[in-house]
């Protein structure tokens, strides 16, 4: 499920918790920084009986988040000088650099 809020894009997905045979709203949120798309996961402890109530709840809970607060980059996506997309992590402790030549691993 996919949704613009302003000049946010909401991408609402869900994921099955096996053990609780349950479903967690898993939303995305990315927007443009000039050259730059940045990317966010705010993470939602609540668990719903079906995978689309979940992503429902995923959805209006982003648009809450982006109404309240600006959100705040997980990822940045930039064009590298040699036009090779590479990510940032805001938290280097998770993800210092990935660079993608756009093969498969």
């Amino acid at each position: 499920m996919e949704e613009k809020c302003n000049e946010y894009t909401i991408i609402a997905s869900a994921w099955h918790i096996m053990d609780l045979q349950q479903w967690q709203p898993m939303p995305t949120i990315l927007w443009r920084d000039g050259r730059k798309v940045a990317i966010t996961y705010p993470v939602i402890r609540k668990y719903f009986p079906t995978e689309i109530d979940a992503e429902r709840e995923g959805l209006e809970f982003a648009k809450k988040w982006i109404q309240d607060h600006k959100p705040q980059p997980f990822l940045t996506h930039a064009l590298s000088p040699n036009n090779i997309p590479c990510f940032i992590s805001s938290n280097p402790t998770k993800i210092e650099r990935t660079q993608s030549n756009g093969k498969d691993s």
